[in-house]
């Protein structure tokens, strides 16, 4: 082969590479762009599915999570709130069945904010075991229990070791009912809420996708004293600022619920209802038919109160 021939060849299997190369290149990028488009789809879901967090947060707030310690001695009463809006007397609340208010200052006070990451605990509180079935039905027919459902062994188990076959003591009670709060290192970093009480019914929400666990900047993180969870490193805590989604929302509650005041309906429908012992219907209804005035015992979804409205925010607003 002469000199030009082979330089002929050696420029066409260089072009052939540089083309790959471009080819390899765009593709590359391009499963990078969808790459970081499908992370932006991820957080901001994670972000939404937060607002459902919150809201629930919320309705619990006003009513429930006001109980006494246990460690302390009966009679104590428990405690309970009446709602954001004291449904007895129309004044700003929680406040317990005494009309004292359930807070001093902050959360759950107007002005106040509630940050909120969601983490998975190591072990919630008065966990009890994931087994599914403590007593089996012996199926060995040389054995005397073959074929009959003995309830031998307890269930549920807590979580705890209780130290069951053996001596079952109370020993680790406290660790049972206070669970572990150190969250789970494959959970931590993905979303957050926050809730600001605005006035007495109305409150910001803003739902984070992200690792800055909630906090609105550096300031507050110091403020709060939370700098050791991002290695005290403020640059830390701006990359993850500007990788996360933040979205913001206005809520208002209300005490408003479904009405309870059903009695038993059964055997009232024949049929394959007659079977059903949680199928109520309401009271001085004129209305029989199952799929107009009817429903059963578990489709009373707000005890304790309604979200009246939920409000995008384009931008955050002054306080949240």
């Amino acid at each position: 082969m002469s000199a030009p021939r082979r330089g002929t060849v050696i420029i066409l299997v260089a072009g052939a590479a540089a083309l790959m190369a471009t080819l390899v290149l765009a593709f590359l990028v391009r499963m990078r762009s969808d790459g970081e488009e499908s992370n932006q789809v991820v957080r901001d879901t994670q972000a939404r599915i937060m607002l459902l967090a919150a809201c629930g947060y919320v309705l619990e707030a006003g009513r429930l999570g006001y109980d006494r310690d246990p460690q302390l001695p009966d009679p104590a009463p428990h405690e309970e709130g009446y709602g954001w809006i004291d449904v007895r007397d129309g004044s700003t609340g929680p406040k317990d069945r005494d009309g004292n208010a359930l807070y001093a200052t902050g959360w759950p006070a107007v002005g106040g904010t509630a940050i909120c990451p969601m983490h998975l605990w190591r072990r919630p509180p008065w966990a009890i075991r994931t087994t599914v079935v403590y007593n089996p039905i012996d199926l060995d027919r040389n054995r005397p229990d073959w074929g009959f459902p003995y309830l031998t062994r307890p269930d549920p188990q807590p979580a705890v070791d209780n130290n069951w076959p053996t001596l079952v003591d109370d020993s680790r009670y406290g660790d049972f009912a206070a669970g572990d709060a150190r969250p789970r290192p494959t959970s931590t970093g993905m979303s957050w809420f926050r809730v600001h009480r605005e006035s007495a019914a109305r409150f910001v929400v803003t739902c984070g996708a992200g690792a800055t666990n909630g906090y609105a900047d550096w300031s507050e993180v110091q403020a709060l004293g939370r700098a050791a969870e991002f290695g005290g490193d403020e640059q830390a805590f701006a990359e993850a600022r500007a990788a996360e989604q933040r979205l913001w929302y206005r809520i208002e509650w209300s005490a408003a619920v479904a009405p309870s005041d059903y009695h038993y309906y059964d055997n009232e429908l024949g049929g394959s209802h007659s079977v059903d012992q949680y199928f109520f219907h309401p009271m001085n209804s004129s209305q029989t038919s199952p799929s107009r005035s009817t429903r059963s015992m578990m489709r009373c979804p707000n005890f304790v109160g309604t979200i009246r409205w939920v409000q995008r925010l384009w931008e955050p607003p002054g306080a949240w």
